[in-house]
């Protein structure tokens, strides 16, 4: 989130007087000041739902051909479809029901979904499959908006695939996920484009504005939190987002990152409190996490590397530091890296498109390499 009106600079700085300051304690359960303004939460935000059907009595659904297709510009698309088998109906194929064809237009460059669902006769639903279709003349879509109810995942989501995502069906992609700043969240955005608050900022804008290195073998995911929540509920809904994003993309499970900013910060932190093992590294940005000392003896299995500016208006410096210092009591195998700029507020730019590069506090941690190569560098 970057304070590009006074009206979100204030919105910033309730959610953080909520946060006792982005670190120094742990919050369970908070609801945020919700002004007069604010339109109403929507329905959907009051629950978490999980993605992975894990009844074993449940039906199977399997891709027949590639996950990944390259379609021509301008050439039919005929879908290569699916199987379903149950455990007790046996092969229930008849009953897929298919949905994205009637959106997938060959005649417009973009990555298009097509889904794969189906039910037995107990009632009981396989885990969606997924056939991801990238309709080009040479070059795919950059990047793509994933509205909320366009996937079977909680929340909307911009997504960027890397270039060759398709050539090697059996290859597979380190994931980031992109927690974004308070500000961005869906009870901002306009009804029915959600996401259209989220444009123009962050890794968003990074990959939009050709920023983005393609060499990166990077599946990049920036989804889109509920504004009005408990914090419980949110960090729920990152976890099963996780879940959808392993399911449905061709992502290595032992190269999961999370690159927060602001209040996507201290939900990284979070996360990795409570899922010590599964990410395989972090950058958090402009804000700290929990300084309780037992759990900064959990959050030390995950290496990580902190980014601020002291001259940040909306949260201090100060409060990132103590959870380093925290987790870095704790003795972990990787000590946590922290980048201290001495200008430039409350922008998580500088460390995204890597014009803070070679800058920071020699105090502390220079920042060199860029993030991207120290996350490679991580895997579970």
């Amino acid at each position: 989130m970057r304070p590009d009106s006074a009206v979100r600079a204030i919105v910033v700085l309730l959610f953080i007087s909520f946060l006792g300051g982005c670190g120094g304690s742990r919050i369970a359960n908070y609801t945020p000041v919700k002004t007069s303004s604010d339109p109403p939460a929507p329905a959907e935000c009051s629950t978490a739902t999980a993605f992975l059907q894990t009844d074993p009595n449940r039906p199977v659904l399997t891709l027949v051909g590639a996950s990944v297709i390259t379609q021509s510009l301008g050439t039919a698309y005929v879908d290569a479809g699916v199987t379903a088998q149950d455990p007790k109906d046996g092969d229930i194929s008849s009953k897929v029901t298919v949905s994205g064809l009637d959106t997938l237009d060959v005649n417009t460059v973009g990555d298009y979904f097509v889904r794969y669902n189906v039910t037995d006769s107990a009632q009981l639903s396989a885990t969606e499959m997924v056939r991801i279709v990238r309709v080009n003349s040479g070059k795919p879509a950059a990047q793509s908006a994933r509205k909320l109810g366009s996937t079977a995942a909680d929340m909307g989501y911009f997504e960027h695939l890397p270039a060759n995502y398709a050539d090697d069906p059996k290859q597979t992609f380190p994931l980031i996920i992109y927690n974004n700043g308070w500000g961005s969240e869906r009870v901002f955005g306009k009804p029915g484009d959600e996401l259209s608050v989220y444009a123009n900022s962050d890794m968003f804008q990074v990959i939009d504005e050709g920023q983005w290195d393609d060499a990166r073998p990077f599946v990049v995911l920036s989804p889109q939190r509920c504004s009005v929540q408990l914090v419980d509920v949110e960090l729920n809904r990152i976890k099963y987002f996780v879940d959808f994003a392993v399911n449905t993309y061709k992502v290595d499970p032992t190269r999961i990152y999370m690159v927060g900013m602001s209040a996507g910060a201290y939900y990284t932190w979070e996360y990795i409190r409570l899922n010590p093992t599964q990410v395989a590294a972090v950058v958090p940005i402009s804000c700290g996490g929990s300084t309780l000392a037992a759990d900064g003896c959990v959050m030390k299995q995950t290496p990580a590397w902190a980014f601020h500016a002291k001259d940040d208006p909306i949260v201090p410096y100060t409060a990132s530091l103590a959870t380093v210092q925290t987790i870095n009591a704790c003795q972990p195998t990787e000590r946590v890296r922290y980048t201290l700029y001495p200008t430039g507020g409350h922008d998580p730019m500088p460390t995204l498109d890597l014009s803070g590069l070679g800058k920071g506090d020699p105090a502390y941690d220079i920042y060199d390499p860029d993030i991207y190569t120290w996350l490679l560098e991580h895997a579970r």
